[in-house]
């Protein structure tokens, strides 16, 4: 029964688990700017200071280990 449960568990978190962690690349550009911006959060500049920390941290390694 635990067996079950947790793949169970892991069925359901699966999808929103792989959304969440490539939503951390998701960037565009904006108005013809030169940089480009988190797409969730415009203020936010893409791979640098507190982005490239989520990202490199966080986004890498579940990539890699875990999807």
């Amino acid at each position: 029964k635990v067996r079950i449960s947790a793949v169970a568990i892991f069925y359901l978190f699966w999808p929103s688990t792989v959304s969440s962690t490539i939503s951390l690349f998701n960037c565009a550009s904006y108005c013809g700017d030169s940089t480009s911006r988190h797409y969730a959060d415009h203020s936010e500049l893409c791979f640098t200071g507190r982005h490239a920390v989520y990202t490199y941290v966080l986004g890498w390694p579940m990539i890699v280990l875990y999807l």
